[in-house]
C-alpha cells in the first residue's frame, strides 16, 4: 500500500498498527510511514533519474 499524503503529514498510523496487530502483513511503497514496522520498497527518484541519464550519456545518446 502507498499511504495518502495527508496520513503521512499528520502521522496518523493507528489503522496500520491495527492491521499488523491482526497478523496481516503489509508492504508499503512510494509514500511510507517510518513509524510502521513492515516491509517497504523505497526508491530515490532523483538518484535513479541521475543514473539513467548518466547511462544514456555514456552510450552517446543526445536526444
Amino acid at each position: 500500500m502507498s499511504i495518502a499524503e495527508e496520513t503521512q503529514i499528520n502521522k496518523k498510523t493507528e489503522h496500520f498498527k491495527a492491521i499488523l496487530d491482526q497478523k496481516i502483513p503489509i508492504l508499503m511503497f512510494d509514500c511510507v510511514a517510518d513509524a510502521i514496522l513492515c516491509d517497504k520498497v523505497i526508491i530515490n527518484d532523483f538518484q535513479s533519474a541521475y543514473n539513467a541519464t548518466l547511462h544514456l550519456i555514456k552510450e552517446g545518446r543526445k536526444k
